[in-house]
């Protein structure tokens, strides 16, 4: 019998608590991402949005490395709330697709906002 680590995470009483961390997803899940997108763009340094699992990934830029090399000289990252592979709650599993969704089109329109024109 195998066990999943999710299913070891859920099982586990080393599970952090992560009421804020879901209070926060909720939060920015309410609001519209590209509207958050195009505000971000205007900032020095735009972030974009990495989901948070075994290892950090970045919706809807799922480019040739010489793509990513070119946003990131003047783009940077921020981790989306509530993601991670850890995860305690039901709650926060179902989220978990829909965190996703939301930054794939966040990035995206912050990409497109901030006109590279990357190979």
């Amino acid at each position: 019998m195998t066990v999943s680590p999710l299913a070891y995470a859920l099982a586990s009483e080393d599970c952090p608590t992560q009421e804020q961390d879901l209070s926060n997803l909720k939060a920015l899940l309410l609001k519209n991402p590209e509207v958050l997108a195009n505000h971000e763009a205007g900032e020095a340094r735009p972030r974009f949005f990495a989901t948070m699992g075994y290892t950090a990934t970045f919706p809807g830029l799922g480019a040739p490395p010489g793509e990513f090399k070119c946003l990131f000289n003047t783009a940077s990252t921020m981790p989306m709330p509530g993601t991670s592979d850890v995860l305690c709650s039901d709650e926060i599993i179902g989220l978990q697709p829909i965190a996703a969704e939301f930054a794939e089109r966040y990035n995206r329109a912050l990409a497109k906002a901030m006109e590279l024109n990357c190979p």
